[in-house]
């Protein structure tokens, strides 16, 4: 990546660096010019960035610099989005004379931030990763200098998400998902008893890591010196993701900058799901603990994001109002045009979700209700399942003899996927946060299908298309075939108002007026 503007000053030694690299056999090059005034390289052929994000994608970035060592001041944010999707393995700075060092991100000097998440980020495959990203995407515009905290599951994996985060990021650090013993050995004591309740029909009680032991896990020694390696007094705001991580925090400094936290999903709304298919007098009292330890910390920051609406109603019940602030994630990474409905059968049907309890539940609720009256409806149509999903077990159980259901897994990025799909059939069935797949798929203008619990989650009114049973399922697909019209207009009124909603500057606007000034 070279800035047009440095260029035509170094054309000569480019130029000759440039046709030096593109001479390699196993390497494809593609030269980005940032802004305008270049006319091109001879012998490379002009390409746009969708063409370029289309195909495997760059995986080494080189970014141009006037004198070596020189930070970069950063990347436009369209081209940052795009390269953030992809599967990048090094980010390095060079010079026309062929000096290389890897890649700096400069400081603006206006808003020191401190961001910590609990897992590697990259590669963007969750919906919490997508958020985090969106939200230091939005600091970024608003002009804070981040440093960034992280963990993951490896050294490997938290070594694979340096090299992008560097984009985003003037510094960063990391620390393993180490569990302290103790803790260890309390958690274990705590499943064994509750295995011992199931086992003798004491309780129903699902298997399932509590809050409580969440926070106890996950505030290891570990992370606790890795934050004491940052002057936490130094920064005007601290972004801590999700409500369980706030202990080590929260016991670095009693003196401290405004604590930010966003919940992503605030536990007790997403156990209340819970309550209600699985009412349990153990677990009940297991759920009423959880509840008033997470209010207790989420009490004790300045600032509560909620994802949704719906979280917000919850959470102003129980916090003060002015502390708790709608944080409404982007989907604008989505953003497609919305595509005229094949004009006859067979449609394309589509499944997207990372392997956890919440998706289980919806697949297997479309692959045993949904899919085989699709199936009686439309034969020839396929149902492609995509995401980790594609290892657990509703698939197994449910589809595995199934020559309709194609299980295509990982996929490189989500609006790839969308624009292979005309339908996406998406029920939620456990209450809380944001369900991030429905609306992109809205925003990469495909036909969601949900239930009422994720028509819920979205808030976007009449125009979503809701289905409880088969015959609601069959009865918008009919519609959708004698009206192709009527559904292109319903899906950009739809697409319109997300895009309208769901935005992030108020937010962080908010955040950035409770710092210090």
């Amino acid at each position: 990546m070279v800035r047009a503007s440095e260029f035509s000053d170094n054309a000569d030694a480019l130029n000759s660096l440039i046709t030096r690299l593109s001479g390699h056999p196993k390497r494809s090059l593609y030269l980005i010019f940032i802004g305008e005034g270049a006319t091109g390289v001879p012998g490379l052929s002009k390409v746009t960035l969708a063409d370029l994000f289309a195909d495997v994608g760059p995986t080494d970035i080189f970014v141009h610099a006037q004198a070596e060592g020189d930070a970069d001041p950063g990347l436009p944010p369209t081209l940052l989005r795009g390269l953030l999707d992809q599967n990048i393995r090094s980010v390095r700075q060079f010079t026309s004379d062929g000096a290389e060092w890897p890649y700096r991100l400069g400081e603006t000097g206006e808003r020191k931030v401190l961001f910590v998440f609990p897992g590697p980020i990259f590669p963007i495959n969750m919906g919490s990763h997508q958020r985090a990203v969106n939200m230091m995407l939005a600091l970024i515009a608003h002009g804070c200098d981040l440093t960034v905290v992280l963990s993951g599951p490896s050294y490997a994996a938290r070594m694979a998400a340096l090299p992008p985060l560097s984009l985003l990021a003037c510094k960063t650090d990391h620390y393993p998902n180490r569990k302290d013993l103790f803790a260890r050995w309390r958690v274990q004591a705590e499943t064994k008893l509750l295995d011992l309740g199931r086992a003798v029909g004491a309780t129903r009680a699902p298997r399932r890591e509590s809050f409580g032991q969440r926070v106890r896990l996950r505030n290891s020694v570990a992370s606790l010196r890795c934050l004491k390696r940052h002057e936490i007094d130094s920064f005007d705001v601290v972004f801590v993701n999700y409500a369980w991580l706030l202990p080590n925090v929260l016991r670095r400094h009693p003196r401290r900058p405004p604590i930010v936290c966003d919940t992503h999903d605030v536990q007790f709304v997403r156990s209340f799901s819970d309550e209600a298919i699985l009412p349990d007098p153990i677990r009940t009292w297991q759920f009423r603990r959880a509840q008033r330890q997470e209010l207790r910390l989420l009490g004790r920051a300045d600032l509560v994001l909620a994802i949704s609406e719906r979280d917000q109603s919850v959470l102003v019940k129980h916090l003060p109002e002015e502390k708790v602030v709608l944080a409404s994630s982007s989907f604008e990474h989505a953003l497609a045009p919305v595509r005229l409905p094949p004009a006859v059968r067979p449609l394309r049907f589509g499944f997207f979700g990372t392997r956890m309890e919440a998706n289980e539940l919806a697949l297997a609720d479309v692959l045993t209700r949904w899919w085989p009256a699709i199936g009686r409806w439309s034969p020839e149509s396929r149902l492609f399942i995509a995401g980790s999903i594609c290892g657990g077990t509703s698939l197994r159980q449910h589809g595995y003899l199934d020559d309709t259901i194609e299980p295509v897994g990982f996929v490189p990025t989500v609006a790839g996927f969308y624009q292979t799909v005309d339908v996406l059939l998406s029920p939620v069935h456990m209450a809380g946060g944001m369900n991030f797949k429905n609306a992109e798929a809205i925003a990469a203008g495909v036909t969601l299908i949900t239930n009422g619990l994720g028509a819920e989650a979205l808030g976007l009114g009449e125009d979503l298309r809701v289905a409880e049973t088969e015959g609601d399922v069959l009865a918008h697909l009919q519609q959708i075939e004698t009206d192709p019209q009527a559904e292109l207009a319903r899906r950009q009124r739809l697409q319109d108002r997300l895009m309208e909603r769901y935005r992030t500057d108020p937010a962080i606007e908010r955040i950035l007026s409770a710092a210090p000034a």
